[in-house]
């Protein structure tokens, strides 16, 4: 369970010290924290589901949301989240692993992410569609859809199929909103252009 430097001394608050309690439970590994003023009372909690924990208002996206649904194969070890609102890239090392969050727009930020739940521990993610209109918002400039498919199959090793298999109404709703020339190639690719 999640819990801020005020929950865990409150709950502490019949030792002579809490301060020093915290320090104990952490050194026998009863209490991880993973960041400053922000504990988890699970060591092995799913490192996903901390996400917005760690920094947010967040949801899991773009490469970690697209190997999660198999829709690339190389396995990704960086934990990736998309927020709205702040203007740079975020990164946090954690003994859950390694954050990053990226700027998405906010007229896209809302739509098309779903609450998932696991052992008792909730986490948005985006839809597939989502996730891959998220990685290519945030890939450099595409010229054509031959450098799309290039960035695709080549770099992110997606299979055509299953490219094509991706619901294309929720793509024709998300790609305009983005603003980004490489989000509407993706359209263009699936449109058959």
């Amino acid at each position: 369970m999640i819990m801020d430097s005020r929950t865990v001394l409150y709950k502490l608050k019949e030792y002579k010290s809490p301060k020093s309690k915290i320090t104990q439970l952490i050194k026998k590994n009863e209490l991880v924290q993973i960041r400053r003023g922000l504990f988890e009372t699970d060591p092995s909690a799913p490192p996903y589901a901390l996400l917005s924990a760690v920094y947010g208002p967040s949801y899991l996206s773009f490469e970690y949301a697209l190997y999660w649904y198999n829709i690339i194969h190389e396995r990704v070890s960086v934990i990736t989240g998309a927020v709205f609102g702040k203007n740079k890239i975020k990164e946090f090392q954690t003994p859950f692993g390694y954050y990053l969050y990226q700027p998405v727009p906010k007229a896209v930020y809302p739509y098309d992410v779903g609450i998932f739940t696991e052992n008792g521990y909730s986490w948005q993610m985006a839809s597939p569609e989502k996730a891959l209109c998220d990685t290519l918002y945030k890939a450099p400039p595409l010229k054509n859809v031959s450098e799309l498919q290039s960035m695709l199959f080549d770099s992110l090793g997606m299979e055509e199929r299953v490219l094509r298999s991706l619901k294309r109404n929720d793509i024709r709703f998300l790609a305009p909103r983005y603003g980004r020339k490489n989000t509407m190639l993706l359209l263009q690719f699936l449109e058959g252009a």
